[in-house]
């Protein structure tokens, strides 16, 4: 697409649009927008709503990535071995 002023405004429209929908929390952990809201993960940071919301938006992609798989170990770990079972106590 050639930038010109009668286009511009376009592609600017769908750039927001991307950053909008990539830029929502539930979005950024992987998850619905219903279970955010159920998790309500903001209490139990005893953060307000829009403080967690802008604090999420903050953390690099890398890292929710990271934190996601150490989080789906942990749940398929304690599926095979119990409930105990924690790589911390090592």
């Amino acid at each position: 697409m050639i930038l010109n002023p009668s286009n511009l405004h376009l592609r600017i429209m769908m750039t927001l649009s991307e950053k909008t929908h990539t830029d929502k929390p539930w979005a950024i952990l992987g998850i619905s927008r219903r279970q955010y809201d159920s998790a309500k993960p903001w209490k139990k940071a005893k953060m307000s709503k829009e403080e967690f919301a802008k604090l999420i938006c903050l953390v690099p992609p890398e890292a929710i990535k990271r934190l996601r798989d150490n989080a789906d170990a942990e749940v398929l770990l304690e599926a095979a071995f119990g409930k105990g079972f924690s790589a911390e106590g090592e």
